[in-house]
């Protein structure tokens, strides 16, 4: 009983007038002590009008558009903020990466999403085009043609993607023993799975095998026996993946974003590859270096195919 009017005392005096009065004078005090910290540095903000988190977002912003003007770009930092700003410029890039394609698309009315979206639609209708399927891309998107060629398609719970057809034949090859096969549609390519599901390609034109390995940390390695190169995957806590090229000793870092995709940074190089992650669960990916694109889709079960812009090829995951 004591213990229980202890705490209600205690709640009566956080509540109380004079609580409310203190809080008060710490946060003036707070953004008095932000306000002459920013002065230090240029910035002047009235510390009686403005809080100091808004002073944060407003240096911010300032600093965005400085940033983005040296770059080309011209923006109000008392009108826009950095987020808006970056999402512009992200939709300006990708308008002039997918001009250079034959696309064209005006980024003050469609975002760089909605560009996505409408590539994937017309590229997968001409892929499905060339598989007999007629669809219309202005009203269909790449996800729903998939599902009309599933449901077309007989046994389709044995197609991978709608995009080629995994048949089930136990085989050792190279003392690897495999469950199936998937012949990769356009390609030169045969895909053959592991018990684990795990997938390695064999090339027929260059008579090269491309092995997946994966770690109990969740990430990959990768050998090529033609070259006898290995990469090393590790992953990162943040859901990332770092590579490790055992050939030429070179590093790439990745990065994950918000929206589940990842960033990769080419030490040897210092270029970037960006990751934008697509609402099917699937991740676009952009070279700085080369401007090209690379437009995955989601397979549904973990896996995605992945669309090269730059040479129109397909890579197709299992």
């Amino acid at each position: 009983m004591v213990r229980t009017l202890i705490f209600f005392a205690l709640i009566a005096g956080l509540s109380a007038p004079g609580y409310a009065s203190d809080y008060a004078e710490r946060q003036h005090a707070k953004d008095v002590a932000r306000s002459a910290y920013w002065a230090e540095r240029g910035y002047n903000f009235d510390p009686n009008a403005m809080t100091a988190y808004a002073m944060n977002q407003q240096v911010k912003d300032i600093e965005r558009a400085r940033y983005w003007k040296g770059r080309g770009y011209n923006f109000d930092p008392n009108a826009m903020t950095a987020y808006a700003m970056n999402q512009q410029v992200k939709d300006n890039e990708k308008a002039k990466a997918l001009k250079k394609k034959g696309y064209d698309f005006d980024p003050n009315s469609m975002t760089s999403y909605g560009m996505d979206q409408q590539v994937k639609a017309i590229e997968r209708a001409k892929y499905w085009r060339q598989q007999g399927y007629l669809f219309d891309p202005a009203h269909m998107s790449a996800y729903a043609m998939d599902r009309a060629v599933q449901k077309q398609r007989s046994g389709s719970s044995n197609t991978a993607g709608g995009t080629a057809v995994l048949v089930p034949s136990r085989m050792t090859v190279n003392d690897r023993t495999y469950k199936g096969y998937a012949i990769l549609q356009g390609t030169s390519q045969i895909a053959f799975q592991r018990e684990t599901g795990l997938v390695d390609v064999f090339d027929t034109n260059s008579n090269s095998w491309t092995l997946g390995f994966r770690n109990s940390d969740g990430s990959k390695d990768q050998y090529n026996l033609t070259t006898g190169s290995w990469k090393l995957g590790f992953a990162n806590p943040d859901g990332s993946s770092d590579y490790y090229d055992m050939d030429t000793g070179n590093w790439e870092l990745g990065f994950s974003n918000a929206d589940s995709s990842q960033d990769s940074y080419d030490m040897e190089s210092g270029s970037w590859k960006l990751g934008f992650g697509n609402s099917d669960g699937s991740y676009d990916s952009y070279d700085m270096e080369s401007g090209t694109w690379e437009l995955g889709f989601d397979n549904g079960d973990g896996t995605q195919d992945t669309y090269n812009m730059e040479t129109g090829s397909w890579t197709f995951e299992y």
